[in-house]
């Protein structure tokens, strides 16, 4: 084994390590099309993610920031993935551009390389999920598809931990079996509390490591004082011996927990009271 190929070697593990460790989907895109020039050059790469339809869409772009959708460059770079000869290929190819170009009478690019490397991004768990497309003049050779065969693998793996598993042509033959419309309340209750692909019932998105925070979880002083107003209504009401406290969409039950808190510290008001926890799911 030659000196290169071990530097090159030592590059994989670390660009490997480094998509294993991505914070986020920005982050692993980032990666996918810029730091794999560790291993292999080229002059462009292009990240493909694929749609709920099928088809597969650029994401990102090497040395980018932004991606215009509208650019002829996005645009013929999604045909010729999207070709009924390339969408699915179990290894690693070469494309000849021009040679494309030609058959399907499109231009190309005056300043584009020839060549169109796809580099399946797959994972056992969820499938062919989209590609990494390197653009260059020179095909891939034995010893660089070694080195991306290893990549492509950590990518699917990688992908899993951001890409949506929400079967979204499932969901529309089930919520639009007969007709295109639907009540705007049915359609909100079918996408936040669906029990297979509802927000709510496929994770837990209060806190710090869910999607926000809501009041109570900032501060006890919100729930506080909400219990202190409750307790001056009931006495405001001539102190009734039942009282009903009730919560509609209890959430994570950070609030009740500190208003039971608060209402203990008044007996008379605690033993008069009862307090309910009422899911949407029951009202929704």
């Amino acid at each position: 084994m030659n000196e290169d190929k071990n530097i090159k070697i030592a590059r994989l593990i670390g660009l490997e390590k480094k998509v294993r460790e991505a914070l986020s989907k920005d982050e692993l895109n980032f990666i996918l099309v810029n730091e794999i020039r560790e291993i292999i050059d080229f002059t462009n790469a292009f990240l493909l993610k694929q749609t709920p339809i099928g088809t597969f869409n650029v994401e990102a772009i090497s040395d980018l920031a932004i991606i215009d959708r509208t650019a002829p460059l996005v645009n013929f770079i999604e045909k010729i993935v999207n070709h009924k000869d390339h969408n699915q290929p179990k290894d690693i190819i070469n494309i000849d551009i021009q040679d494309f170009a030609k058959k399907n009478k499109l231009t190309k690019n005056k300043n584009l390389p020839n060549i169109l490397i796809l580099i399946p991004i797959h994972s056992p768990q969820k499938g062919h999920q989209g590609f990494v497309a390197i653009n260059r003049e020179s095909e891939i050779n034995d010893s660089e598809i070694e080195l991306l065969k290893h990549l492509s693998g950590t990518f699917g793996h990688a992908f899993n931990s951001f890409i949506s598993t929400f079967p979204i042509k499932e969901s529309i033959n089930k919520y639009f079996p007969k007709s295109k419309k639907i009540p705007l309340d049915k359609f909100i209750s079918n996408v936040l509390y669906d029990k297979n692909y509802g927000y709510y019932s496929k994770k837990i998105p209060f806190g710090k490591r869910g999607d926000f925070v809501t009041a109570p979880e900032i501060s006890f002083l919100y729930s506080e004082i909400l219990a202190l107003w409750i307790v001056s209504l009931w006495e405001h009401l001539n102190k009734p011996k039942t009282f009903n406290v009730v919560e509609l969409g209890p959430g994570s039950g950070q609030m009740n927990s500190t208003l039971i808190k608060v209402f203990k510290k008044f007996p008379n008001f605690f033993k008069s009271t009862n307090i309910f926890f009422l899911p949407v799911l029951l009202f929704g």
